[in-house]
C-alpha cells in the first residue's frame, strides 16, 4: 500500500487491494463483446454471494440512491409496508419511502438493539394486512447485525415480499435470498468486498421480477423503476448494453476483480474471517475499558461502534487521522458525537491493518487522557485469534 494514503478502517469506502486498484485503471466502453463478457460475468459472480437464482442488476449509483430503488420497486402505494427501524440507515429508508409516498407501518428500535423475530410477529399479529417487509441486515450506524435468516423465516411464513439493505455486509456474511425469503437485497462494491466505490449490485427474485411484469401502476420514475431495466435488458443484452444508460465499466471490472478473490478464497473462509477478527477486535476494545454500542450476540462482523466521552470521538478521529495515519469515523442520527466507529471488512479484515489500526487507537486515547493499556489491548486481540 502507498505509505501516504491513511488506512481506511472505516464503514466504507473500504480499503482496496493493490489488485483491485489496478482492476479499475483499464477502462472499456459500456457495450459490445468484450463488456458483455466482463458484465455476464460479473453478474454471475454477484449471484453466488446472494445465492439467487434470480437477477442480478449492477446499479450505477452510491448506496442510497440502490436503496431508494429498492423501495421504489418493491412495493407501489399502495400496498402496507413494514419498515424495521434500529439506525440512522433505517430512518433514512423510511424518509425515502415517505417521499415516494409509501404506506408505511414502522416497527421502531433503539440505536444499539437488534429487531428480534418476536418484534415482526408482533407487528404483524397486530397489522394482518402488512405485504411487505424491509429490514437492514447490518446497521452501520450502530455495529448491530440484525438476525435476517430468522426473521426472514417470519417474513416467509407470512408471505410477505421481503427487501433488505445488506450494504455494509455484501461479502462480509452469508446471504442466502432463495432460502431466506429475500426478494430484494442491496449489496455494495466498496464495504466488506473491497471494490470500489460506485457500483451497486442488486439481487431480485424470481417472484419480484415476475410481479413486476404484473404492476399496471404509473411509475414514480424512469430510471430507478426495473422494469426500465428489465426493457434493457430484453432488447439490447444480445449485443452487450443490458441497461438503460452508460456505466462506469471501471468500477465494474474492479468489482469483478474482488468477486474473483472472494469466490476464490472461499465464501465460508471470508465470512470465518471477518467473523473472527471482528470479535478479537471487541476483546481489545473490551480490554481499553470502553463499551460497545451493540449487544456481543448481535455484534457486526464488519463494524464495531463503540460509545466514548462527550468530546473524544472527534478528537480521537482527528488525532489517529493526524498521527498514525488511520481513518475511522463518528456518529450518525442519534450516536452523532457519541460514538466511533470502525470498519473491519474486506481487505482490512485481517491481523496487520487492525492490530495497527488498535495501537493508534490506544496511545491516542491516552493522550486524551483516557486510562489505556495499549499492550494490554494488543494482547487480548492476539490471544482471541486462532492459532495456526
Amino acid at each position: 500500500m502507498d505509505s501516504e494514503r491513511p488506512l481506511l478502517m472505516l464503514p466504507g469506502p473500504s480499503q482496496p487491494s493493490e489488485d483491485v486498484l489496478k482492476a479499475a485503471a483499464s477502462i472499456l466502453p459500456h457495450y459490445g463483446p468484450e463488456w458483455k463478457k466482463v458484465h455476464e460475468e460479473t453478474v454471475e459472480l454477484s449471484k453466488k454471494l446472494f445465492n439467487t437464482s434470480g437477477e442480478v442488476i449492477l446499479f450505477p449509483t452510491p448506496g442510497f440512491l440502490a436503496i431508494e430503488t429498492g423501495l421504489v420497486n418493491i412495493v407501489t402505494r399502495k400496498e402496507k409496508f413494514l419498515m424495521c427501524v434500529n439506525g440512522y440507515f433505517g430512518e433514512t429508508a423510511v424518509k425515502i419511502a415517505k417521499t415516494y409516498k409509501r404506506n408505511i407501518v414502522l416497527l421502531e428500535k433503539d440505536y444499539g438493539e437488534p429487531i428480534t423475530p418476536e418484534d415482526v410477529e408482533r407487528a404483524l399479529e397486530k397489522d394482518k394486512d402488512i405485504e411487505a417487509a424491509f429490514v437492514v441486515y447490518n446497521e452501520t450506524s450502530t455495529g448491530v447485525m440484525n438476525p435476517l435468516k430468522e426473521l426472514g423465516k417470519v417474513f416467509k411464513d407470512h408471505g410477505l415480499l421481503v427487501m433488505v439493505d445488506a450494504v455494509s455486509i455484501f461479502g462480509g456474511a452469508e446471504i442466502n435470498m432463495d432460502e431466506w425469503g429475500i426478494d430484494l437485497c442491496v449489496g455494495y462494491a466498496s464495504k466488506a468486498l473491497g471494490g470500489m466505490p460506485g457500483i451497486v449490485p442488486i439481487g431480485i427474485s424470481k417472484r419480484l421480477w415476475k410481479i413486476l411484469d404484473e404492476r399496471t401502476n404509473e411509475p414514480d420514475t424512469w430510471y430507478l423503476d426495473f422494469r426500465t431495466w428489465k426493457k434493457s435488458i430484453k432488447e439490447m443484452a444480445a449485443w452487450g448494453h443490458p441497461h438503460p444508460s452508460s456505466m462506469p465499466t471501471h468500477t465494474v471490472m474492479a468489482l469483478r476483480e474482488t468477486l474473483r478473490r472472494v469466490i476464490d478464497e472461499g465464501l465460508e473462509n471470508v465470512y470465518k474471517r471477518h467473523k473472527v477478527f471482528a470479535a478479537a477486535f471487541r476483546n481489545a476494545v473490551k480490554a481499553m475499558n470502553l463499551q460497545l454500542a451493540a449487544p456481543e450476540e448481535y455484534a457486526s462482523p464488519t463494524i464495531t461502534a463503540v460509545r466514548l466521552p462527550e468530546g473524544i470521538p472527534k478528537k480521537l478521529i482527528d488525532g489517529m487521522l493526524e498521527n498514525f495515519n488511520v481513518m475511522i469515523s463518528g456518529g450518525l442520527g442519534k450516536f452523532a458525537g457519541k460514538i466511533v466507529r470502525i470498519g473491519h471488512m474486506g481487505y482490512t479484515a485481517r491481523k496487520a491493518p487492525i492490530s495497527r489500526t488498535i495501537a493508534a487507537m490506544g496511545y491516542t486515547l491516552k493522550t486524551l487522557g483516557l486510562d489505556v493499556n495499549v499492550d494490554t489491548a494488543l494482547k487480548a486481540f492476539y490471544d482471541s485469534l486462532p492459532e495456526k
